[in-house]
């Protein structure tokens, strides 16, 4: 018996004894005496009494005061049964578990004690509660391969290592390789990044005939959301509008890089700065009096106040320059020559009637038919001319009528309202990517979204219909696209 235990039972058994009862003993209340002792029944009552001694002789009985406590003192307890013993050995009572010798005493047993205590059902003992260092809880990390499935068959097979007894980390197994979804779903995935996926576009796996697949839904940043590249030369990013500068493909993130946009003023006052999509920066001289020239230095009209004076007429006697040439009524027998302009657009045929005079009678123009960029096409129609800057969207008959009631011949239909011998479409450009200028130029204030345009691979003829997508930026930070009918108009 160890020392605690000795202990235990003495003291128990001093404190069963109890209550003099004066007749040579104590009582026994729940019948167990100290060692040498044993419990009696005199007179109705237990009591512990020295074997072999009589009854009524209290010298023998048990007293708290002399007799236990001179037993403690004379009694030498058992030796520890860990003297002498390694630490580890086994110390547990018959018929227990659990207690081990450390430093020659027998103490309980605990995982994380540094020894192995198989009675008490450890495999293992590290002396740490360090997860997945072989050790867990006092029991090996695994023995056998099966301990370390995972069930993903995206990490690839998974190993034990029966010596340090650990799992290995598994490889995952290469993106896109096909796997069973899990439970319920009986449906087969892709690997990505060690999980089953679904398949399909936005599943972040380039899978079948995707170019890309980026795992959103966000169109022109490289991988649009139909797992198409956004670009794969500088022509996919193309607006068609020069204002917007030159586009560029980025040949690694496969986005478009937007081109540097125009910039269209000249700082001079004598004329407008604007950018057309197709032509550019346009620089038009101011003309005041509308006689076709425009005001110098922009232009050449010496004096865009009087549409008697600019180059190309002939010099009257009227104390003007009309010619523009610096000299004042060269010839005092010069007379004017003026064309008559039947529809009052400013704009006389070729052939037309004449009349002589410094200053034009009604219905007559000083502009000669005869000059570049002066003859009206069409006599009898006003919106027909070569100054004419509106689009339309109806023909008219060379014969000089238009619209759906009129009578035309095959072929002379037209809209080349502006004279410039061809039809020319006033939206030109097919749907891109819509996008937001950047900068605080006027390019950007006229035209903050560029990538408006026809729906479709073609541009409509003049007169037809088709889908149009019109790009604008309705928050100030994002242009955003509608698309509706538009009908092709032209000049």
């Amino acid at each position: 018996m160890r020392p605690g235990l000795f202990l235990l039972v003495s003291m128990t058994a001093l404190s069963a004894c109890s209550s003099d009862y004066g007749d040579g003993g104590f009582a026994c209340t729940s019948g167990v005496c100290p060692s040498g002792y044993v419990c009696v029944d005199e007179n109705g009552s237990k009591i512990c009494r020295k074997s072999g001694t009589p009854a009524g002789d209290k010298s023998t009985a048990v007293d708290r005061g002399v007799t236990v406590d001179t037993q403690l003192k004379t009694e030498a307890p058992p030796p520890d049964p860990c003297q002498g013993k390694p630490d580890g050995t086994d110390c547990s009572p018959t018929g227990a578990t659990g207690f081990i010798c450390r430093s020659s005493k027998c103490v309980a047993s605990s995982c994380s004690d540094g020894f192995v205590d198989t009675e008490n059902g450890e495999d293992c003992d590290d002396g740490n509660t360090v997860p997945d260092d072989g050790c867990n809880a006092c029991k090996f990390g695994c023995e056998t391969e099966p301990d370390c499935d995972d069930k993903n068959p995206c990490t690839g097979p998974d190993h034990c290592d029966t010596g340090a007894h650990k799992c290995q980390p598994a490889q995952a197994v290469t993106d896109g390789t096909n796997c069973p979804m899990p439970p319920p779903s009986a449906a087969i995935g892709s690997c990505n990044g060690g999980v089953c996926a679904p398949k399909g576009c936005g599943n972040k796996i380039k899978e079948g005939t995707e170019e890309c697949d980026d795992g959103n839904k966000i169109d022109g940043d490289g991988c649009n959301n139909d797992c198409t590249l956004s670009c794969h030369g500088d022509t996919d990013c193309d607006d068609k509008d020069k204002c917007t500068g030159v586009e560029t493909c980025d040949p690694v993130k496969h986005a478009c890089v937007a081109g540097t946009p125009l910039k269209c003023d000249d700082s001079l006052t004598c004329n407008t700065d604007s950018c057309d999509p197709v032509l550019g920066c346009q620089n038009v001289a101011l003309d005041a009096d509308k006689d076709g020239h425009g005001m110098a230095p922009c232009g050449d009209d010496c004096n865009d106040n009087d549409p008697s004076m600019h180059p190309g007429l002939i010099d009257c006697v009227d104390l003007k320059d009309n010619d523009c040439n610096g000299v004042t009524d060269p010839d005092p027998n010069a007379k004017g020559i003026c064309w008559q302009d039947v529809d009052g657009d400013g704009y006389a045929p070729v052939g037309a009637a004449t009349a002589i005079g410094c200053t034009c009678p009604t219905g007559y123009v000083n502009k000669d038919p005869t000059q570049a960029g002066n003859a009206d096409c069409v006599a009898k129609l006003s919106d027909v001319h070569p100054a004419q800057a509106k689009y339309f969207t109806a023909s008219y008959c060379k014969s000089g009528c238009i619209g759906a009631g009129c009578l035309c011949k095959v072929g002379d239909w037209s809209y080349d309202y502006n004279c410039s011998g061809t039809e020319e479409q006033q939206y030109k450009s097919l749907a891109g990517i819509c996008t937001k200028c950047v900068g605080s130029s006027l390019i950007c204030l006229l035209n903050p979204c560029s990538g408006s345009g026809w729906v479709g691979a073609t541009v409509p003829a003049c007169g037809t219909s088709a889908k149009y997508q019109t790009c604008t930026d309705k928050t100030g930070t994002n242009c955003t696209a509608t698309v509706a009918i538009r009908n092709q108009a032209c000049h």
